[in-house]
């Protein structure tokens, strides 16, 4: 089976009856989209649908997927965005967590203003996760502004 069939078939998943069928499905899909990306992006709206399952499991999963998704091809950040943060809000703080973690991973000043959201949430843990996001914001920006300097 080629890596495109594999990632179609695991993306069907996300569809599928059985909960744990999906949570299966999204949790191969995370790490899926670490390795290829590029062919996760094909089923971007799977995965954006899947940040608003009644599920939260499938929710987080698909916020780091697509967080994943806009680490790795910046052109989709501004969408990824848009889905993940749609989750700020979230009854599940092991949600909002996600939610803070793949915003950290979304470089985009939309994904900024969702932490600075996040950071007065009621729960300590998101507060803290989004705290470190945005760290991780700073840090690339730190890094890319070197890039441009040596060129």
């Amino acid at each position: 089976m080629q890596p495109s069939e594999v990632v179609f078939e695991v993306t069907d998943l996300l569809h599928d009856k059985s909960v744990d069928v999906r949570q299966s499905g999204s949790e191969a899909l995370v790490y899926i989209s670490e390795e290829y990306p590029e062919r996760v992006a094909k089923y971007r709206d799977d995965v954006y649908s899947g940040i608003s399952y009644p599920d939260s499991i499938v929710q987080s999963n698909c916020a780091i997927i697509a967080g994943n998704l806009a680490y790795y091809e910046p052109a989709l950040a501004d969408e990824a965005a848009q889905h993940v943060g749609a989750a700020i809000n979230d009854p599940d703080p092991d949600v909002r967590v996600h939610v803070a973690i793949a915003l950290g991973l979304i470089h985009n000043e939309k994904s900024r203003e969702y932490l600075r959201t996040l950071q007065n949430d009621s729960e300590n843990e998101v507060r803290q996760q989004a705290s470190k996001s945005l760290q991780a914001h700073k840090k690339r920006g730190r890094t890319d502004a070197d890039a441009r300097s040596d060129n």
